[in-house]
């Protein structure tokens, strides 16, 4: 039985800082539409405040108005080391598309705005702040654990309390009391081998509970617990995930152009480059093949560059096969975001 998983908070709270009135109003609008809720920023000293106390999911900023936006999200992940809050940029056409992105963004709006355009990117973006929201719930789970390093030294046996991406919480067997940076090492539940992960301590309630955050991780070490959590939370491309938490239906795209394992998606909602997605093909008959990619390069309203991640040639081979069927078909792929990668960061 899975473990009950308390659902998470309702509201895709974002931060809106826009002095452009028409291009304010008419994202109002738009995001009152997709159940987005808007904090609206008046100036930069209130956008930051609001990013150093309060929880949000995303930051939508006018680069050329305010050129600093670009790092505020990450100082909204250096106070809430749990949260990397979706960066969505307006930028006029002349800007320039990677000066936005080495700013920080994840998504560009080009300004002028239109209704469609903006609702496009944002649908993008909310599938992905749900993700991510998803992703950093924590799993009740009670696993042995040992804790290495820190100030302390040497190890110690603990036991899990629950588990994310990001970190988990213990409940330690002995008195002493790590410190600093450790490496906690587990064995996930039906996993074959241990896993570790270097981390620091985040918080420790003077009876014995202490929580670690995880430090970024090498994907092959990551891999096996983002598996986990995903089989904990339900699939991606179920109406609804774990406990009844809805999730926003898949974008449609189309195949453009095709090499090898990478191929080209037309769509006017791509997703940051380093986004790990779920591609779904129809095979007829009432029957899909799913298979896991990641985004190689994004051109805001135009479409995405996505490699296939699958190292079993049959499982690649068979995949091929139905893309290119359905590409000849003039049938649509559907694209499940799963997570915004380490490179989106």
């Amino acid at each position: 039985m899975k473990p009950q998983i308390p659902p998470p908070r309702a509201s895709l709270r974002t931060l809106l800082l826009c002095a452009d009135e028409s291009n304010r109003r008419l994202l109002l609008g738009v995001m009152k539409d997709l159940e987005i809720e808007a904090y609206i920023a008046e100036n930069e000293q209130d956008a930051l405040r609001a990013l150093r106390t309060d929880r949000l999911e995303a930051v939508i900023s006018e680069y050329a108005s305010y050129p600093s936006a670009g790092g505020w999200h990450k100082q909204a992940e250096s106070a809430h080391s749990d949260r990397r809050p979706i960066a969505i940029a307006i930028v006029p056409y002349d800007f320039g598309l990677k000066s936005a992105f080495e700013a920080g963004a994840h998504f560009v709006i080009y300004s002028p705005l239109t209704r469609e355009r903006a609702k496009a990117s944002l649908r993008a973006a909310r599938a992905l702040m749900k993700v991510e929201r998803r992703r950093r719930r924590r799993i009740p789970v009670s696993i042995p654990v040992e804790v290495s390093g820190g100030e302390m030294g040497g190890r110690q046996s603990a036991n899990s309390l629950d588990l994310s991406r990001e970190g988990m919480s213990l409940q330690l067997q002995s008195a002493l009391r790590p410190t600093g940076q450790v490496v906690v090492t587990f064995t996930l539940p039906g996993a074959a081998s241990p896993s570790s992960f270097a981390g620091e301590v985040a918080w420790d309630d003077g009876r014995g509970k202490i929580g670690v955050h995880f430090f970024s991780a090498e994907q092959s070490v990551a891999r096996p617990l983002e598996r986990w959590i995903r089989d904990q939370l339900g699939p991606a491309f179920s109406a609804q995930s774990a406990n009844g938490v809805d999730d926003d239906p898949p974008l449609p795209a189309r195949l453009r152009a095709l090499s090898g394992n990478s191929f080209y998606l037309d769509t006017p909602s791509p997703f940051p480059i380093g986004t790990e997605l779920t591609l779904r093909l129809s095979e007829g008959n009432g029957s899909n093949s799913d298979l896991g990619a990641t985004v190689l390069a994004s051109h805001p309203e135009t479409g995405m560059e996505v490699t296939l991640e699958s190292r079993r040639e049959a499982e690649l081979s068979h995949f091929m096969s139905a893309l290119a069927k359905t590409a000849a078909a003039g049938l649509e792929i559907l694209v499940c975001p799963v997570s915004l990668g380490e490179a989106a960061v």
